[in-house]
């Protein structure tokens, strides 16, 4: 994922990657490939049909109180991607989405990971980001707004479903129409 190639990322998860994989120098409440992907929508947009923990990427301790100031965390935060390096404190993805390296994208980025939840109460942090620009105020609308039943029902099956069984999706012994609609083949 780190390299932004879909196909091979798609290939790895086809084989049992584990999309939800944590990096133990990057201890967070989120899955690291999150971390990776919020540059390349296609790609996150493909490890979230796989699987990926899109939910816990809106857990937050402060829920909708401000959040006390950085302790801290900077530009740096984003360096040690790999396994090499030390732990340091766990950092929740508003916390990390809020650095300056990273928060250009913060609209398209939860715009994303709102398909694939169901109702989410967004933490101050998110807010204050999304209301930074008048071109993500529709993703706090969606956010506040009660989602489609359409779409709280797919995101049900595909959570009772697991993220082992996704990858069968297109050998049920299911209708099309229903196969594209819990594939997310439907959805742009």
């Amino acid at each position: 994922a780190r390299r932004g190639c879909v196909g091979t990322t798609s290939l790895l998860l086809e084989r049992g990657a584990d999309v939800n994989a944590r990096i133990p120098s990057f201890p967070s409440t989120f899955p690291a490939i999150v971390a990776l992907c919020t540059n390349n929508l296609p790609l996150l947009k493909c490890v979230l049909k796989n699987g990926c923990d899109a939910l816990s990427c809106f857990t937050c301790v402060h829920s909708g109180a401000p959040h006390p100031p950085s302790e801290g965390l900077q530009n740096d935060c984003l360096l040690p991607l790999n396994c090499n390096g030390t732990p340091g404190r766990t950092i929740q993805f508003c916390e990390w989405i809020s650095t300056p390296v990273v928060c250009e994208r913060v609209g398209p980025v939860l715009d994303l990971l709102l398909e694939h939840v169901g109702h989410v109460q967004l933490c101050s942090k998110l807010t204050q980001l999304l209301d930074s620009r008048d071109e993500w105020h529709d993703v706090k609308r969606k956010s506040s707004s009660p989602r489609p039943l359409l779409h709280l029902c797919r995101v049900t099956i595909r959570t009772q479903m697991g993220r082992n069984r996704l990858r069968s999706i297109a050998g049920l012994p299911l209708p099309d129409r229903l196969i594209r609609y819990l594939s997310l083949a439907d959805w742009n």
